[in-house]
């Protein structure tokens, strides 16, 4: 039955992943990704590196050394050894003077034999979903509101399996509306940590009882909280509102055969919310909300157990510390699902292009390219 859900939600990655990118990706000011070789490990603390005892006190540079993903989750990552690559206890984010040149701090950074690697922290954007291609009316003026599940005959498969309520999706995205009537009967609840004020199952976040923002209000001084909506709210075909989540997850595990909204391939399956954006890109006139902390939600939504991870968004910047957290996912059995691009063209598009992730092109009503998607041989359906 996994397959089936698995197939279906790569598929329907075809709708959300086509229109255009908001921006090009720009970087986080005054933070840096570094990763360490594994003889600096007995110096690596969670808020610290121990440079005077690791006798590489030349990169003890101004700034604030902490673990990326000290404290997530550190006991369900040890439960399952991952790949070398993966090993994410190695890596820190690195916080600088943001008036420093970053090609400089880079260069000084990756010449230390100790350095395995270290990158910017960019930032990535959602892809936007088109106006016209669900409006699309049939010929002769009938409205078909979900050609995509006929066009990928999830009837068809809906005969085989209508999803299982076991099975998780993580939307890893800007926020959702997991309130909505048609959202709200398939949340997923981590019942083991109930909204008491206490960490109960020890995660390292306190109360995530349905999912985890891990920006909060302010993209400038993220504090994350328990509650994966956002406060607020994004303007959408004749002045409707919407978030790109809420779109996203509508596709991947609306409730179905519930004489309400649409329908959605993953039917019976259950979504997790993770939120990686501010909750003011309206106010700070972003298109469309720049995604901060995507791969701390990657990392989470593995950590938490999902068995499908969701990324509608990407850029086409390689990054060592994407493809480790990729790798870590996939090593602890998820499967990572990522629209292939909107640039018409073989430019490789990151997550999508990565060697474990599934990379979804998209199409139209007419079963044909969308002349905005990206194609070639790291897309692996339509």
């Amino acid at each position: 039955m996994k397959l089936v859900c698995h197939f279906a939600l790569g598929l329907l990655l075809a709708v959300v992943s086509s229109g255009q990118l908001c921006a090009q990706p720009t970087v986080v000011p005054g933070r840096v990704w570094v990763k360490f070789k594994p003889s600096m490990r007995p110096y690596c603390l969670d808020e610290r590196v121990d440079f005077a005892a690791s006798k590489m006190k030349a990169l003890s540079q101004t700034g604030t050394w902490k673990r990326a993903f000290a404290g997530m989750n550190a006991n369900a990552r040890a439960k399952k050894s991952a790949t070398p690559t993966a090993d994410l206890d190695l890596l820190y984010d690195f916080a600088i003077d943001p008036t420093r040149p970053l090609g400089e701090v880079l260069a000084e950074l990756r010449a230390h034999s100790s350095v395995a690697y270290a990158e910017p922290r960019e930032i990535l954007y959602p892809l936007l979903t088109p106006n016209d291609d669900l409006m699309n009316p049939h010929p002769g003026g009938i409205p078909v509101f979900q050609w995509n599940l006929q066009i990928i005959q999830a009837e068809q498969a809906w005969d085989l399996s209508q999803g299982d309520t076991n099975v998780v999706i993580a939307v890893v995205d800007d926020g959702m509306q997991w309130w909505h009537y048609d959202l709200l009967p398939n949340i997923f609840y981590n019942r083991a940590d109930p909204i008491d004020g206490i960490d109960n199952d020890g995660n390292g976040f306190v109360d995530d009882f349905r999912g985890w923002d891990f920006i909060g209000r302010n993209r400038l001084n993220p504090t994350g909280d328990n509650d994966p909506q956002s406060a607020d709210t994004m303007p959408w075909r004749s002045g409707s509102l919407f978030w790109h989540g809420t779109v996203t997850t509508s596709f991947a595990a609306a409730a179905t055969d519930n004489l309400l909204g649409g329908a959605s391939t993953g039917w019976k399956c259950r979504f997790l919310p993770i939120k990686v954006a501010p909750d003011t890109a309206r106010a700070d006139s972003f298109a469309l909300a720049p995604l901060y902390a995507p791969y701390e939600g990657v990392v989470y939504a593995a950590d938490m157990g999902a068995d499908i991870i969701n990324c509608s968004w990407g850029g086409t910047t390689f990054s060592q510390v994407a493809r480790d957290v990729i790798t870590y996912a996939t090593s602890k059995g998820a499967l990572v699902v990522a629209a292939a691009g909107n640039s018409n063209s073989t430019v490789p598009f990151y997550p999508a292009s990565y060697p474990e992730v599934l990379s979804v092109a998209a199409t139209l009503s007419t079963d044909q390219k969308v002349s905005s998607s990206s194609y070639g041989p790291t897309v692996d359906v339509a």
